[in-house]
């Protein structure tokens, strides 16, 4: 293994420890707004709600909630306690938690994790009740779209213990992030309920601690549910009950007697570093009831041993610690080794929140600088990221704002966020170098983006757009809906609940797909993909995916003839692929892969999952340690088809004053005659992009 990864492996085992006490990244922070940046302040009129915790506010929160349903708007919670009485409901306009007819948002925003606190009357809910949750967060049919919790607490108090904290269901994007979930006398059913029978996911849940209630997290829904951080203490059943779902958890920390971890019925579940402690002997850490699970650096204490299968083609490792296990069978067709790549990773960091006001540039404060197109935003936008001594950029909801050129991202700005917001138009947002050392661009549905920079940058809950990565840093995607292309040598990108659902024509080898290779180190965990045709091309560079979950409500017409993946002189490993299709016409035709001369296809019927793939690998076994040096130093100059430029540059409309932005992504300029021969020869060269044989 790579001593990189080893050293991390220490570092996030150290770091989950103290997850159990103190779970949030950032344990004191402050978020706050600017007047006039288009949120809901619940405290402020016309809603002056109570947050003393001395009356019961429910009827005002519902209020609140229910006025701005179908709006992708940000309702705010100042620090306080808000007691209320039954659920709070986010659904369909009229307030019932039903996604059938389409809903969008809200975002319910915390001040902080430990000051902004919901709390249930104690003795609401005891045992025997309807079974209700104080937060009800959508249901129904796959329509509950860019729906959010962040920064608070949820307490449902004690002589409570037919209740659940949270009631969560989102699709395509949604996130949860920065949450306690606590029952004060232990009690509760479920402190975390992601889903019942519904069309749950995909959607993603972050940096969640739950204290008590019976089991802490419970899953039973049909699509896929990235996790980033869970905390787990105190449960009395179970941990995490996965019954009937996909539920990929990256880094989980439970100190728990019972286990930690029970997955049963037709599950599929994965894991990827775990600390489970305080166990009973009588019980495993993990306990797998004919689920499909793959599980990688788990280690236990006090059980039985770290995880237990009946059921399942591949026995389970006895002991207390498993580096990596899979209860289905992993192929390879190319003498790859027959475990994951298991590239080191990196997690985001988060950058501090912007206490003082003062340095926030709202864009609607710069409306005067429009430019020559009168309906176009451009210009206040680059004068509010530009303007001097500012750090957040802030853009209201409101309306849908215009770019119709190159918006650079550059200087002291740290932050843009929307409160959310929309931006259209035949623009690119570039993100150049600048003094701030992470940028963080979210809450926005956006136009394409390109990344050039050295720094770090940080995209989340982002609905859409093309991201064309050529930087030379680090690239965190979080709970986005985008095309993606990989073009730099040491670009490194690190995706958690990545939904890809371009569409794409035919299949056509000279064709963009929903995710595009070229160059540099891609980690994906938690893929969740939509439509009939194929879905990734890779040409170089390396790729992993861990958690994959292909859903289709149509028929794979061209099932002989289209791959699902096409992997071209690429190192890779995907673990985990299910097929979701409510026709059973799935993809039988799984990967193409080309090593150097030799083509080899991965179909149904030499797959030991059929049309599912447990794990399937094509690496070299010494390639990790390469990644030590820049990549570039292998990577001789390819040429790309001008077919395939053309689709690039027609396909996403790059705005003119930065074509060459596509052309050349590092910024050197082509020589007007060496771009003529190279449209009259048929090619244009994109440099540098791997072709490692």
């Amino acid at each position: 293994m790579h001593p990189e990864f080893l050293k991390f492996r220490s570092a996030v085992f150290t770091g989950l420890m103290l997850l159990a006490s103190v779970p949030s990244r950032i344990p004191a922070e402050s978020v706050v707004f600017p007047g006039n940046c288009g949120i809901v302040d619940v405290t402020k009129s016309p809603y002056s709600i109570n947050n003393h915790g001395t009356v019961d506010v429910t009827t005002q929160l519902r209020n609140a909630i229910h006025a701005n349903m179908n709006k992708w708007i940000t309702i705010y919670f100042p620090n306080g306690t808000y007691l209320v009485s039954d659920s709070l409901l986010t659904g369909t306009c009229n307030g019932i938690c039903d996604g059938s007819a389409g809903s969008t948002g809200p975002v319910l925003q915390g001040q902080s994790r430990k000051g902004t606190v919901i709390r249930l009357h104690d003795g609401t809910w005891p045992l025997g009740t309807e079974k209700k949750a104080v937060l009800h967060l959508g249901d129904g049919i796959a329509q509950n779209f860019r729906r959010g919790v962040h920064n608070l607490t949820v307490n449902i108090g004690s002589n409570n213990a037919g209740a659940w904290g949270i009631y969560y269901v989102a699709n395509n994007e949604g996130l949860i992030s920065d949450l306690d979930i606590i029952s004060e006398d232990g009690k509760g059913l479920v402190g975390l309920n992601l889903g019942i029978g519904t069309e749950q996911g995909p959607c993603m849940v972050r940096d969640v601690f739950i204290k008590g209630f019976q089991q802490g997290v419970y899953s039973d829904a049909l699509n896929s549910v990235t996790v980033l951080r869970l905390s787990l203490q105190g449960q009395t059943q179970y941990g995490v009950n996965c019954f009937r779902h996909m539920l990929w958890i990256d880094s989980l920390t439970s100190i728990n007697t019972v286990p930690a971890v029970w997955v049963q019925g037709s599950a599929s579940f994965l894991v990827d570093n775990a600390r489970l402690t305080g166990g009973s002997g009588a019980n495993p850490a993990i306990k797998n009831d004919g689920g499909a699970v793959f599980v990688r650096h788990v280690t236990a204490q006090g059980y039985s041993r770290a995880i237990a299968c009946t059921g399942t083609p591949v026995a389970a490792p006895s002991g207390m610690a498993v580096d990596e296990y899979g209860s289905r069978n992993a192929v390879t067709l190319l003498g790859s080794p027959l475990r994951s790549m298991d590239l080191p990773v990196r997690y985001p960091p988060e950058p501090a929140w912007e206490p003082d006001t003062a340095k926030w540039a709202n864009i609607q404060n710069y409306k005067g600088g429009f430019g020559s197109n009168p309906r176009s935003d451009q210009a206040a936008f680059q004068m509010a990221i530009d303007a001097p001594g500012k750090t957040t950029v802030v853009i209201p909801w409101s309306r849908q704002y215009t770019i119709d050129d190159t918006l650079r991202v550059r200087g002291a700005i740290s932050r843009i966020i929307g409160s959310p917001a929309k931006l259209a138009g035949n623009g690119v947002i570039l993100i150049e170098d600048g003094t701030a050392p992470v940028v963080k661009l979210h809450r926005i549905q956006s136009v394409n983006v390109i990344n050039r920079s050295h720094r770090t940058v940080i995209i989340e809950q982002w609905p859409g757009g093309t991201i064309y990565a050529d930087g030379a840093g680090d690239l965190f995607l979080s709970d986005v809906i985008p095309e993606l292309n990989v073009t730099g040598a040491q670009q490194k990108v690190f995706a958690w609940q990545f939904d890809a659902e371009c569409c794409q024509p035919p299949y056509d080898p000279n064709g963009l797909f929903n995710l595009n290779v070229y160059n540099g180190v891609v980690r994906i965990f938690g893929w969740k993909n939509e439509n009939t045709q194929t879905k990734m091309h890779a040409f170089g560079g390396a790729l992993e995916i861990v958690g994959m979950e292909e859903y289709n409500c149509s028929v794979v017409s061209n099932q002989a003839t289209c791959p699902l993946a096409v992997i071209s002189n690429c190192q890779f490993s995907f673990a985990f692929l299910t097929q979701v299709n409510f026709t059973t016409q799935y993809f039988t035709f799984l990967v193409k892969q080309t090593k150097g001369n030799q083509t080899v296809e991965l179909h149904d019927n030499n797959c030991p999952g059929g049309v599912n793939i447990p794990l399937y690998t094509g690496y070299d076994s010494a390639f990790v340690q390469t990644l030590a040096r820049p990549l570039e130093t292998h990577a001789p100059e390819r040429i790309m088809p001008a077919q395939r430029m053309a689709v690039f540059l027609a396909r996403d409309r790059v705005a003119p004053a930065d074509m060459r932005a596509a052309y050349d992504i590092h910024g050197r300029r082509m020589q007007s005659a060496a771009l003529a021969a190279g449209k009259a020869s048929g090619i244009l060269i994109l440099r540098p992009i791997m072709d490692r044989n």
